[in-house]
């Protein structure tokens, strides 16, 4: 899977509120931007390489959702996976976060993190997990094992702290991605719960 940047937004003067997963199922969210127009690619890059053994173990289909790059200034931040693709185990596979930078033209990698956390079930049970890490309070976060969040520098992507809103490491738990409450200012966990057979909350595509 490519990422392809083709534009940069411009802020209007208007305040913007934008929730994530584009406000609802239907994903009607809009935001007060002006978006330059989408008639060049200034950077491609590779973040899922195991797109080809993904649609070919699910008759040509992705079944998956990935997340939106997420974009400071010259700096943009992106999920990244490595492993290998079993449609009988989505735990094979490793993801991570890349911190790139606009340097002289160029969209360059400065750092990566890999997470330890491992995405439960299978293809039978339901679509691949999303990985999705957050900007906020000038740090990044990122989902980890047992429901957890690693809160990394922006700048060189080193571990901060551990959030465990758990107060042990809940192996069965996963972090499906972090959310955020910008009138408060804190980072909200969206975690699910997998004990073998369902997982709680079951993810559901619309």
């Amino acid at each position: 899977m490519l990422l392809a940047i083709a534009f940069a937004p411009v802020a209007t003067s208007a305040q913007v509120w934008w929730s994530q997963w584009a406000l609802n199922p239907q994903h009607t969210g809009q935001v007060s931007v002006a978006g330059q127009p989408m008639n060049s690619i200034q950077a491609s890059i590779v973040y899922d390489p195991l797109v080809t053994d993904e649609m070919s173990a699910n008759s040509g289909e992705l079944l998956a959702h990935y997340q939106v790059p997420l974009i400071d200034s010259s700096n943009v931040y992106m999920e990244f996976k490595s492993g290998t693709y079993n449609k009988n185990r989505y735990a094979n596979e490793i993801w991570g976060e890349s911190a790139f930078q606009w340097q002289n033209g160029q969209l360059r990698k400065v750092w990566s993190f890999t997470s330890d956390s491992t995405a439960p079930g299978s293809q039978a049970d339901f679509w691949e997990p999303v990985f999705h890490g957050v900007l906020a309070n000038g740090f990044i976060y990122v989902p980890g094992s047992g429901g957890t969040l690693f809160k990394l520098n922006t700048q060189t992507g080193a571990v901060v702290s551990r959030v465990n809103p758990f107060g042990s490491l809940d192996r069965p738990a996963m972090a499906l991605a972090p959310g955020t409450n910008s009138s408060i200012r804190r980072v909200l966990p969206q975690c699910a719960r997998w004990n073998s057979t369902r997982i709680w909350p079951k993810p559901t595509h619309h």
